[in-house]
């Protein structure tokens, strides 16, 4: 029984099915790297392994994406949850940004100030 509907969130468990992919892809490039040139048994192990790194990453990425129920339930409840999300406008947003910048730039005087201070307070105990 499955607990979502066929087709639902398609798109975003097919983009978690690259993303595993990438993932083998970089390993393969890894073991690639790794293994340059060697030889076992007279099998260049360099592009085996690869080549192992990239299946791997394509069945798992398929695997987690639309066979196993509570990765793909997973992604399914993610994108409900996100389609009821309420974004913020054009406005909302500049002010939103605003108000986070000063707020850092506030607390980076302050934090230098301190420093400044506490690095002041010290040089005079350890002259003393």
């Amino acid at each position: 029984m499955e607990i979502h509907k066929k087709g639902q969130a398609q798109t975003y468990r097919l983009i978690f099915a690259v993303i595993l992919l990438l993932f083998g892809v970089f390993g393969a490039w890894k073991w690639f790297m790794a293994f340059q040139q060697d030889i076992y048994y007279g099998v260049r192990i360099d592009w085996v392994g690869a080549g192992v790194c990239i299946l791997l990453g394509l069945v798992l990425g398929l695997y987690f994406a639309f066979v196993h129920k509570k990765a793909a339930q997973y992604i399914v409840e993610t994108d409900d949850e996100m389609r009821k999300v309420t974004w913020p406008n054009k406005e909302e947003l500049r002010a939103n940004s605003i108000i986070v910048i000063v707020v850092m730039v506030v607390l980076g005087v302050l934090t230098s100030a301190f420093d400044f201070v506490f690095t002041f307070i010290l040089d005079l105990l350890k002259a003393a």
